[in-house]
């Protein structure tokens, strides 16, 4: 039903869909509009090279476009440039461009030295666009004279006679430059050698002679590199060659998905960067995870949005977030799951054991705790009535345990029914799904209010979304993701296969609950010793399969985590030999995809064959893991949950 709204407003729809883009690409310029100053903001602006680590849809671009000089006009437009403390230009690493510096047509020492001229040509034509800027914004003349123009232009292999005259002509060469040489490099095996430039050598004349201008004695210059992962692990050592030995006056700052950074050494093999003596490593999702810290920055982020979505549909007053997307506890979610149903089935049957018993208790009690202590006498070969005896004589106890397992119980209520099995409802909630991941709450919360605009009309902002409109939308935000990974180059259909896989067995877990441990959500690989990824470079990789799983699960788990499939967090435990393993989860995104608990609990141990086993053999893996912890793998006729019917033909078992 589309929403009632004066014909003069715009479609509450498309404003809805500008306001909670979920991309600083798309948001363009309003991603300054809703800015948060992030609590480590401070540590980049410093002399030192900073690497700031996190998985797509942390803010690490929105950070790095806020430093830029760009950035800082739109946030602090009213301050004068001259002031500024620190300039950046923003380069984001495009694939397209640097992946076309591989191939047959060179051997790899050629194209090394070609990149770094391209390397060299990038740098200097963001750096003479800032000068452009600064000139025309503060009618600054002469940031660099005719000499450092000349020192430029040789460096870069222009002939004499083309010299330009000033940091314009030269801007023009130089993008020039830029353009002749990407299009040679696309026709390199046509085309005889061209002059190339020494890694920074035009860099440091360059900006050398700009930050020896009086308008910027004692400022900063940063060049800011996103998506640092594009580039692979021959490029990424050019540019820590250029991080490692950068002159006194620049510096850079670097964004990167967590395990993207994937060669730490220089063009000298035995030079590695290490932190912190040769950067500043931030590591987003960590600093994120402090209690409350993400919450609050998301909740403001949300906050901001929705306000801009009022104002643009002219709406006086909304409700505030918490209240738009309320939180059900586990009692009333019980109650929209059927549970009395369950409660009173386990009533009869205390009636029927021992008629005696008074169930006055019984009945005042919340309903899915009635249905705790049936479903633990069934769990444990007890009869209801003990159960429910044991309940009176050992209240206490009997408390802590319904506080323990009273979630849990929840994805049991309808297992293998039809219908919506587990509800997930408020902002809470949503950011636990999240992750730490700003972008996926942003779309998640969009999708609510989505949601609810189709359902409620005019007053969708004025209502309390419903607990149906909050958990489609985790499922569709979910089963976006497990479709964007699925288009990710070669490894894209791996790591899906492996999300459905854990996923699977995961929802299986959580329904057959038994008289197991509740809420198990993570999983270890016992066969991996120490931590996988303590050398620095992910493993290539391997030329015989069936005989390196581990470096095959090892590399498998690296780009699982990559891109957000999966996340590792640091374990308690220790390897044998000292050194500090890693427990592995799904992105709890998808929590809301299979039906399981998004909270981090208890693991289950898998190996490395397991692993790469639920990708080429999914459903004898799964029966085994699950016969391995005491659970049941259901018949071929069971009713999959409507969300995962999309992976129905990878989930039966074959006839």
């Amino acid at each position: 039903m589309t929403p009632t709204v004066p014909a003069t407003l715009p479609d509450p729809a498309v404003v809805l869909g500008r306001m909670f883009a979920s991309r600083a690409e798309q948001l363009k310029d309003r991603v300054f509009s809703f800015y948060e100053t992030p609590t480590y903001f401070p540590e980049l602006l410093t002399e030192a090279p900073c690497v700031l680590v996190g998985g797509r849809g942390t803010g690490k671009t929105t950070v790095l476009k806020g430093l830029s000089y760009h950035g800082q006009q739109k946030l602090h437009g009213d301050r004068p440039i001259e002031t500024w403390p620190y300039y950046g230009v923003y380069l984001r690493i495009n694939t397209g461009r640097v992946a076309a510096f591989a191939g047959p047509e060179l051997e790899d020492a050629d194209w090394q030295r070609a990149f770094i001229h391209y390397v060299n040509l990038l740098l200097c034509e963001s750096t003479l666009a800032f000068i452009d800027w600064y000139s025309n914004s503060t009618g600054a003349t002469e940031l660099i004279g005719s000499e450092a123009v000349c020192a430029v232009a040789e460096c870069l292999g222009v002939e004499t006679e083309d010299f330009p005259e000033d940091a314009s002509g030269l801007r023009k060469t130089v993008g020039s430059l830029k353009r002749r040489f990407e299009s040679y490099i696309n026709t390199v095996g046509d085309h005889p050698k061209t002059a190339l430039s020494a890694l920074g050598a035009p860099v440091d004349e360059l900006v050398g002679s700009l930050m020896a201008a009086t308008a910027m004695q004692d400022k900063l210059f940063f060049f800011l590199l996103d998506e640092y992962e594009n580039l692979t692990s021959p490029q990424q050592r050019v540019l820590n060659t250029l991080i490692k030995h950068a002159g006194e006056h620049y510096t850079f700052k670097i964004g990167v998905k967590e395990l993207g950074w994937r060669a730490k050494s220089t063009l000298n093999s035995e030079e590695q960067l290490q932190a912190p003596a040769d950067y500043a490593a931030i590591n987003i999702n960590e600093r994120l995870e402090a209690p409350g810290v993400f919450q609050s920055f998301a909740a403001n982020v949300c906050q901001e949005r929705l306000g801009a979505v009022a104002k643009e549909l002219e709406m006086q007053s909304v409700l505030d977030l918490r209240a738009l997307l309320p939180r059900l506890s586990e009692d009333q979610e019980a109650q929209m799951l059927g549970v009395e149903e369950h409660t009173a089935i386990v009533r009869d049957r205390i009636l029927a054991e021992n008629p005696q018993l008074d169930l006055a208790v019984f009945d005042s009690l919340p309903a899915l705790y009635g249905y705790l202590i049936g479903f633990w006498a069934e769990s444990h070969s007890e009869t209801s009535a003990s159960a429910y005896e044991d309940f009176l004589a050992n209240a206490e106890q009997w408390n802590g345990r319904y506080s323990n397992y009273k979630h849990a119980l929840l994805f049991t209520l309808k297992a293998g029914r039809r219908g919506t099995r587990k509800y997930y409802t408020g902002f809470d909630t949503l950011v636990e799904l999240a992750g730490d991941n700003i972008r996926f709450l942003v779309q998640l919360v969009e999708q609510s209010l989505r949601e609810q605009l189709l359902d409620v009309e005019a007053d969708w902002l004025h209502t309390p979304v419903q607990p149906t409109h909050t958990t489609v939308a985790t499922h569709n935000v979910a089963q976006r993701h497990l479709v964007e990974l699925e288009g990710l180059s070669l490894i894209g259909p791996r790591i899906t296969r492996l999300c459905v896989g854990l996923g699977r067995i995961f929802q299986l877990m959580a329904q057959d609950l038994g008289a197991h441990a509740p809420e198990v959500t993570q999983f270890r690989i016992e066969d991996l010793p120490g931590d996988p990824f303590a050398a620095g470079e992910v493993p290539e990789p391997p030329t015989k399969a069936l005989e390196e799983y581990e470096d095959a699960a090892r590399r498998l788990l690296a780009e699982a985590i990559t891109h957000l499939g999966l996340i590792q967090i640091p374990s308690t435990k220790l390897s044998g030999t000292l050194i500090r393993e890693y427990d592995y989860m799904l992105h709890p995104i998808f929590s809301a995809l299979f039906s399981y608990s998004y909270r981090r609990k208890r693991k289950m141990s898998l190996t490395s064959t397991e692993l790469l086993n639920l990708i080429s053999d999914p459903h004898r893996t799964i029966r085994e893991v699950l016969d391995r912890n005491n659970r049941t793998m259901p018949g071929p006729h069971e009713e999959l949950p409507e969300q995962m019917r999309l992976f129905e033909r990878y989930l039966r078992e074959p006839a």
